[in-house]
């Protein structure tokens, strides 16, 4: 898998290839480095169900979803090192519910929780491995495409710039790349997530967000007196189509 550069930028459609396609959803498909935009086009389905499902479901039958703590790849004096992938999967959100297309991190939904220390520095590896979109996008909005791109920014973190997930600052699927952050603020609870320009909300939607804990000294003292750790919840609405 390549390693993403910095600058890249994935090409734009003209008029006639943005009217054509209407909503939909493309597969990313790598020609020496590059989109094939016509491939990714002749992909696209030409609608997209609208309409949410009339289900009624049996309320607490379901154990509370936790999300799982990603283990290090490994440590060394310069940094923590994570190593994530970003994959389309099958999740069943309720028992009663059939399997539904998703996107994760490491195939999970939601992601692993990744927990940091202040002043330690982690480095994030994160490899696209999407094909299609799971979620319709609207390619008349700003920066839309038909390949799921991808850029993670993690939320409140203070980073550098190469590291905050900037919308244009994407890599297409069969790229990676590693973002730095240094964990120079108090602890709390922040989260990282898609970024990618035009289907934010789709890409999060579909299942890439996950916790990011900072913790420090002064945490560790309260966690102490309380005897044991706090959890976090995470809240989110879906609506099912059949």
């Amino acid at each position: 898998m390549k390693e993403k550069e910095r600058n890249d930028r994935p090409g734009l459609l003209d008029r006639r290839q943005l009217l054509k396609v209407g909503v939909a959803a493309g597969a990313g498909l790598l020609l020496s480095g590059k989109i094939d935009t016509r491939k990714a086009l002749a992909q696209v389905p030409s609608s997209c169900p609208d309409q949410p499902a009339d289900w009624i479901l049996s309320p607490f039958v379901e154990p509370l979803p936790r999300p799982s703590k990603l283990k290090p790849a490994r440590v060394d004096r310069e940094a923590v090192h994570y190593n994530l992938s970003i994959d389309q999967f099958t999740h069943q959100f309720h028992r009663e519910l059939p399997h539904s297309p998703v996107w994760g991190y490491n195939k999970a939904y939601p992601g692993p929780t990744i927990e940091a220390f202040k002043n330690r520095t982690v480095r994030a590896t994160f490899a696209n491995n999407l094909q299609s979109y799971v979620v319709c996008p609207d390619l008349n909005v700003h920066g839309a495409y038909p390949v799921p791109y991808t850029t993670i920014h993690n939320h409140g973190l203070l980073d550098r710039q190469s590291s905050d997930g900037f919308p244009e600052d994407r890599f297409p699927p069969g790229v990676s790349y590693t973002y730095e952050y240094p964990n120079i603020q108090r602890a709390a609870a922040y989260w990282y997530h898609d970024h990618n320009l035009g289907v934010t909300r789709l890409a999060v939607l579909s299942g890439l967000a996950a916790f990011y804990i900072l913790r420090d000294e002064c945490e560790a003292g309260l966690m102490w007196n309380m005897g044991t750790p706090f959890s976090c919840l995470v809240c989110g609405e879906k609506r099912h189509a059949p």
